[in-house]
């Protein structure tokens, strides 16, 4: 078709009802269903809603759309048709806009905690969570009042809080964690947010978002080291009641602290002298329990106590309820009134001391004891939950202190504890035939040791560590 005047474009009216499409006269669909009006252009077909089921009004609609476009040219028809496009889409992006305005930042927490597609972790793990977040939150509306919406948090606001957390000289652990967070809220609410991207992620391979820092660089000098055997009786003499007993457990079974703290009387076999529990941290991830053996320190130490209660320590568990940091700040206590220095000097710049040992060194200390003494890795991760070899090294540190000890007296002389030993009197160089052949015994034994209890097995490993303390 040439382009001149003149041109017979009118376009067609119809009904779209229930899936299908009438007739503006047809007597199937008069009165109902919404008028569109089609027509063509250069070849290509154009339907629009005249948002109205009435033929008066869709008439007149069909007039203002058709009537500049009778004399114009084709090309003219298009550009005008390509605006009509754009404004339409632009007013209905507006329309769901209004009926689905962004998430203010205000209402980025309660809207992450009623998310559907987000984690859940324990109470801990939240509290965590909820404290990076409300401190993000804080320092936004000081620094960046006029940012009311989360998409309008961009990179300029992510790269001006890293360097907050920078100036505050955190850990690199603690530094990862509060941007992990914020990572983590902006990808759960994307949508909601109505964001174009995430202002704290960080992508690798093409180095845009917000660079984590290295945790390898510092952990060295940031690692706590084991109590030595020495330390330990040192605490145990200074300790009493039910603070007595958690450092017991957590020396003799190598288990973090809320774990000894929340430590069950159903957990324990004194026929098999078998501890089975589901520690806390691994709970959801595996859902596996792990069978760790019932030394004779602690079962000595346990056989009297009162077993009326679910916990064994039923007071430590209230006031750890209450206080979470409860438990630990009294063992780092026990490990000052002992004469132990808890500090240590370093190059870092850190807004606070940094620790050289705490209630999580006696799991270090149970870790590198054991190995020393010659139990199998196998049997160590059995115990700690540990999944790799990597992890086992991590907690192994062999101090000047630990190696004096090998001959050593772990609870050996403190009071009301029996002569009998959690670990062998012996070093791996110094064995005598039989106990090397016994060490033979459980080597081979741990190489059944898979990811699945085995409590059979560990009642035969146990039974071979029984003749060698």
């Amino acid at each position: 078709m040439k382009e001149g005047k003149g041109r017979n474009r009118t376009g067609s009216l119809y009904r779209r009802w229930k899936g299908g499409k009438y007739k503006v006269n047809d007597p199937a669909g008069v009165g109902k269903g919404i008028i569109y009006l089609r027509y063509s252009v250069g070849g290509k077909v154009i339907e629009t809603s005249l948002k109205t089921s009435s033929i008066e009004v869709a008439r007149k609609k069909q007039l203002e759309v058709m009537k500049p476009l009778e004399l114009a040219s084709e090309t003219e028809v298009l550009e005008q048709t390509e605006l009509r496009l754009k404004r339409s889409i632009n007013e209905q992006q507006k329309d769901w806009q209004r009926k689905n305005p962004p998430l203010k930042v205000n209402e980025t927490w309660e809207a992450y905690l009623k998310a559907q597609n987000r984690t859940r972790p324990g109470p801990r793990t939240m509290g965590g969570y909820t404290s990076d977040f409300r401190l993000f939150y804080e320092w936004l509306t000081g620094v960046f009042p006029e940012v009311v919406f989360m998409k309008d948090v961009g990179v300029r606001e992510a790269e001006a809080y890293a360097e907050h957390l920078d100036e505050r000289n955190l850990s690199p652990a603690s530094y990862n964690h509060h941007l992990n967070t914020l990572t983590m809220v902006w990808a759960v609410l994307y949508d909601k947010a109505q964001a174009t991207s995430n202002p704290f992620a960080w992508d690798r391979k093409s180095r845009k978002g917000v660079n984590r820092r290295s945790v390898k660089s510092e952990s060295y000098k940031r690692k706590k080291r084991p109590l030595s055997v020495e330390e330990v009786e040192r605490m145990l003499d200074v300790a009493t009641g039910d603070y007595r007993t958690l450092i017991i457990i957590l020396v003799c079974t190598g288990q973090r602290l809320v774990d000894a703290v929340k430590l069950e009387w159903s957990a324990i076999d004194f026929d098999r002298h078998l501890i089975k529990l589901l520690p806390q941290k691994t709970a959801k991830r595996t859902g596996k329990p792990v069978c760790v053996p019932l030394l004779p320190q602690l079962e000595q130490e346990l056989i009297g106590k009162d077993r009326s209660d679910r916990y064994v320590l039923p007071k430590v568990v209230e006031r750890y309820e209450e206080y979470t940091p409860s438990a630990s700040k009294k063992i780092k206590s026990l490990i000052v009134k002992a004469g132990i220095e808890t500090k240590k000097v370093t190059d870092l710049e850190t807004h606070r001391a940094i620790a050289d040992v705490g209630a999580h060194s006696l799991r270090h200390t149970f870790v590198t004891v054991a190995r020393m003494a010659g139990i199998p890795d196998p049997l160590i991760c059995q115990v700690t939950g540990h999944s790799s070899q990597e992890m086992m090294d991590h907690y192994t540190q062999f101090s000047d202190e630990m190696v004096a000890s090998l001959a050593g007296r772990l609870l050996g002389n403190t009071k009301g504890a029996p002569e009998t030993l959690p670990f062998a009197e012996m070093t791996k160089d110094h064995l005598s035939p039989w106990a090397l052949e016994k060490v033979k015994k459980l080597t081979v034994l741990s190489a059944e040791i898979t990811g699945k209890e085995n409590v059979s097995v560990i009642e035969a490993m146990q039974e071979i560590l029984g003749q060698l303390v």
